[in-house]
């Protein structure tokens, strides 16, 4: 089985990097707006050839009453990726330059 999901934003490839991708404001409403109850930036570093960022996010439960008191704090996903920045001198990240590397935990 495969999935397809598409998203369309107006803007640049080098605004939707520089601007949106790693901003924590944008990060959270947009979560807030699918329905999380809460997304939670717990690392976001940048160097000259590379950004880490890590997420919290706490996803809708569409359980019984019972099951999501059980649940509470303790269902949620981390995402931790560091992007690698482009190779070639003088570009900026664009679409397809930046590349994720996702990142080992151990739980």
């Amino acid at each position: 089985m495969q999935a397809r999901i598409e998203n369309v934003l107006h803007v640049t490839p080098d605004t939707f990097w520089n601007e949106l991708f790693f901003d924590t404001d944008y990060s959270a409403r947009l979560y807030r707006e699918l329905g999380f109850s809460s997304c939670e930036t717990l690392e976001l570093e940048r160097t000259a050839d590379s950004i880490t960022r890590s997420l919290r996010a706490v996803p809708p439960l569409n359980v019984p009453a019972l099951i999501k008191r059980q649940l509470e704090g303790r269902f949620y996903y981390t995402s931790a990726v560091c992007f690698i920045a482009p190779r070639s001198a003088g570009s900026s990240p664009a679409c397809r330059a930046w590349r994720p590397r996702p990142q080992r935990s151990v739980a």
